[in-house]
């Protein structure tokens, strides 16, 4: 698996993680479009890797 395909899957899952989360507490301290973005961020990043590591071990 390319680490680009596995960072954009990672961004969906951040994506989704950011809609169950804003349902069940809003955005306080700040515009919801920054939290979207931060969980875009680190969703791309964490679950990518992590989507691209074990890819790699199969």
């Amino acid at each position: 698996m390319n680490y680009v395909t596995a960072l954009l899957i990672g961004a969906a899952l951040g994506i989704i993680q950011f809609a169950v989360s804003s349902q069940k507490k809003p955005t306080r301290n700040g515009h919801p479009i920054q939290a979207l973005v931060v969980f875009v961020f680190i969703g791309g990043l964490v679950y990518g890797t992590i989507i691209w590591l074990v890819a790699k071990l199969f």
